[in-house]
């Protein structure tokens, strides 16, 4: 899946549980850093080939970026616990989303999750994942309706604040 779609999910989850910007991003950064794993394509496809879906998708790495959040969060329990869970769920699109491995527990086990080949790759690059963008940009849409909130507060409160005032002065 696309970091891009890690970074909504997480941001979902964010923006219904926690009522801080900070704590939000905190959450958002631990859906969508998962893939810093894939930095080795800068440098070599065959590291990137052997190391994307291992260092990164580990719950080991998953549990450092959580006890990094715990400092900075104000709701600290609340962020870190939601933050695992987007960390989580990064993994879980990631086996559904996929042909490539997730090795959870790496480097402590050689445990592999995938669902390819029960699903082929034309199954899950041309419906699950299509499905999964579109379902993120109308999750998008009904939280901008329900709450005046877009994911661009990561970036800028200033701008996801100007989007939501636009829309008011224009429906309103």
């Amino acid at each position: 899946m696309s970091p891009v779609v890690h970074a909504l999910i997480a941001w979902f989850l964010a923006v219904v549980s926690l009522k801080c910007v900070r704590d939000r991003r905190w959450v958002v950064i631990a859906g969508f850093i998962p893939d810093i794993d894939g930095i080795f394509l800068l440098w070599d496809l065959d590291l990137y080939y052997m190391y994307h879906h291992t260092l990164g998708h580990s719950f080991v790495f998953g549990v450092i970026i959580t006890l990094i959040a715990v400092f900075f969060a104000r709701e600290r329990l609340k962020t870190s616990l939601i933050g695992l869970g987007a960390f989580s769920l990064h993994l879980i699109a990631d086996i559904f989303g996929s042909n490539w491995a997730v090795n959870p527990l790496y480097p402590f086990s050689n445990l592999s999750l995938s669902i390819f080949p029960k699903l082929s790759n034309e199954i899950i690059y041309y419906l699950v994942n299509p499905l999964t963008f579109i379902a993120c940009i109308i999750g998008a849409i009904v939280i901008f309706l329900w709450k005046r909130k877009t994911p661009l507060e990561f970036f800028s409160v200033r701008l996801d604040g100007w989007f939501g005032r636009r829309y008011d002065e224009i429906w309103k």
